[in-house]
């Protein structure tokens, strides 16, 4: 090619030979194909969409196939995927474990039909709904959160387990042409540690309008739950042994100065809830069946209200049933379940009280500088931010406090008027600008609403005792005569 470009050489694609004996693309090759294909990359990527496309392929000394791709240097797959660095025992289709037991499961077409491909759970979750009396709920505003990467399998410093010397030596890192089990196998789960002081600038993003314009499909808009709002579910459970039932109630309700990871950003900080059981009933299926009225009520068998009693019951009853169950290897020295080495690192990552501030918290960048490109790997969180998990367990887990009273605030509507969108709706909400010349949030578009900026709309205005417009409802688009 001439010219000042990179690249010095140029493919010649000739007519395809019309003599020449097809070659089979195995189903399992064209799966990885469409798995590469499909992984989002930042670049375009030039796909096989139809018969003639051309393609480059690499055939084996006995002329097997051995993998193709859209360029010349197309990616290779490894000889194994990643869930053979599963252990075999956790993937035995053959075995339901206590998770699959309580949720329901559906297996693989290879299991014969009934319950061993696939069976209902035995828990059902209502909505969250907010408790009344807390004001606003959510920001008052749409705000554009950092840009997140999806999870890149080719990152196996982080997603495979790794010996000692790979942090100071990068010749030693395990991938995934690894022997397994016997170098290594999928480290764990995949957590992000609570972060209590975060700024608006900590999780927005920063970049400029033409930084804007170049990322805009990988843009959104969101309104985070403001800090301290507190909402009320149910949970419904049928046929659990006690060492379900404690399972349960340990994944719901974690240790005093934990907390859950919810919803979107959890890199960046959001998503840190608390879940407190504030009362366990119990069902007796006897007393429910043998009468129709209890009192002035329907007979429901529910018990004399001793369930808040038993919770620690059923939680020991499920830390009892893991420590016979897993290995001593697993077990190591620990005294408890909480403190057996995976345990230990969860909770040390779920501390919310412990969690560590700064630098050692945040999210890991590509731009402008790529922290991923050395391959670092990631330390142990216990090693980062030691926590006792003995004394955690001493402390009583705390009840959640009283709804403060807030005092309602005496608004109301003005007549309608026409307003001006300053930004194009999103989840149901804009900016607009009144007949005042203030600058509004504006809620109750249609999900469908693509209307641009300028576009007027006719809006009612929530105003307040004082007279200082709140933000504005919206009533319908304005029509062209």
């Amino acid at each position: 090619m001439g010219g000042r470009h990179p690249k010095h050489w140029h493919c010649a694609i000739y007519a395809p030979d019309e003599k020449a004996d097809f070659i089979p693309i195995p189903e399992q090759l064209w799966k990885l194909y469409e798995e590469d294909r499909d992984m989002k990359r930042g670049l375009p990527v030039r796909k096989l969409a139809k018969d003639g496309d051309p393609l480059f392929y690499l055939l084996d000394e006995h002329g097997n196939l051995v993998f193709f791709g859209p360029t010349q240097m197309f990616r290779l797959p490894y000889d194994k995927g990643i869930l053979e660095f599963v252990p075999h025992h956790l993937r035995d289709e053959n075995a339901t474990d206590m998770a699959e037991a309580i949720f329901g499961y559906v297996k693989s077409e290879q299991m014969p039909y009934g319950k061993s491909r696939a069976c209902a759970g035995r828990v059902f979750f209502s909505d969250a709904v907010a408790l009344p009396g807390q004001g606003e709920l959510t920001s008052d505003s749409i705000v554009t959160p950092q840009i997140l990467s999806s999870p890149k399998p080719s990152t196996f410093q982080h997603y495979l387990t790794q010996p000692d010397e790979a942090a100071r030596n990068r010749a030693n890192l395990r991938h995934y042409a690894s022997i397994t089990p016997d170098q290594t196998v999928v480290r764990g789960h995949k957590l992000y540690w609570h972060r209590k002081d975060i700024e608006l600038s900590d999780y927005t993003y920063q970049g400029s309008s033409e930084d804007r314009e170049e990322h805009k499909k990988q843009l959104t808009g969101i309104q985070p739950v403001c800090p301290g709002a507190r909402f009320a579910f149910r949970v419904y459970f049928e046929n659990l042994t006690d060492e379900e039932l404690g399972a349960l109630l340990w994944a719901l309700e974690l240790p005093a100065g934990c907390a859950h990871k919810l919803g979107m950003g959890k890199p960046l900080g959001l998503g840190s809830a608390r879940i407190s059981v504030l009362k366990l009933t119990l069902t007796d299926r006897r007393r429910r069946y043998s009468a129709l009225f209890a009192d002035t009520q329907w007979a429901d068998g529910s018990g004399d209200g001793t369930g808040n009693n038993q919770k620690a019951h059923f939680k020991r009853c499920f830390e009892q049933h893991l420590l016979l169950a897993i290995t001593p290897e697993d077990r190591g020295d620990a005294a408890s379940f909480a403190e057996t080495p995976r345990m230990r690192e969860l909770l040390t990552l779920l501390s919310h009280q412990n969690s560590p501030k700064g630098e050692q918290a945040r999210y890991m960048t590509i731009e402008p500088l790529n922290e991923y490109s050395e391959r670092p790997v990631l330390a142990l969180a216990s090693s980062i931010q030691p926590v006792d998990i003995h004394e955690m367990l001493q402390q009583p887990i705390p009840e959640p406090s009283p709804m403060p009273q807030s005092k309602p605030v005496s608004a109301s509507a003005s007549a309608p008027q026409r307003a001006v969108l300053l930004t194009k709706p999103q989840n149901k909400r804009a900016q607009v600008r009144i007949e005042s010349g203030a600058e509004l949030d504006c809620r109750g578009f249609s999900s469908f609403a693509k209307e641009e900026p300028g576009t007027v709309c006719l809006v009612r205005v929530i105003v307040a005792s004082d007279g200082k417009p709140l933000r504005a409802e919206f009533i319908n688009w304005e029509v062209s005569a």
